[in-house]
């Protein structure tokens, strides 16, 4: 099944398969590429599990390609924000207090397990 997802402002995603590929829109695109592998990277086993992996990164941060998740439901998301199920981030010193949003596009199910889809929100510490 493939799908294209253009909403974002700095990237759009293209699923094919089971896989996604973020492809940049501008210089702040490959920037947000380039946070998440470094995101992704040097995350330790337990938040590897909050994070949707990266199979792949382009150069550059031109794309990258991800696992395909399920993303949740406006419904799904009210009710983890009413409720404060969304997982902790841990802060470790040098990187990002939280790097991502909790919108519903930002999050969804992997094998029946709530990932970040988007986790380069480095910007909003900076």
């Amino acid at each position: 099944m493939v799908a294209l997802y253009t909403a974002g402002t700095m990237r759009w995603t293209l699923c094919i398969g089971s896989f996604a590929f973020k492809f940049a829109r501008s210089d702040r695109g490959r920037a947000a590429n380039q946070r998440e592998y470094i995101e992704w990277d040097r995350a330790t086993p337990i938040r590897r599990e909050m994070l949707c992996p990266i199979i792949w990164a382009a150069p550059y941060g031109l794309f990258n390609v991800m696992r395909r998740a399920v993303p949740l439901t406006p419904e799904d998301q009210q009710k983890r924000l009413d409720s404060g199920d969304f997982p902790d981030w841990d802060y470790m010193p040098g990187g990002p207090k939280e790097p991502f949003e909790y919108k519903e596009s930002d999050w969804g199910y992997l094998n029946g397990r709530l990932v970040s889809l988007d986790y380069a929100g480095w910007d909003r510490d900076e």
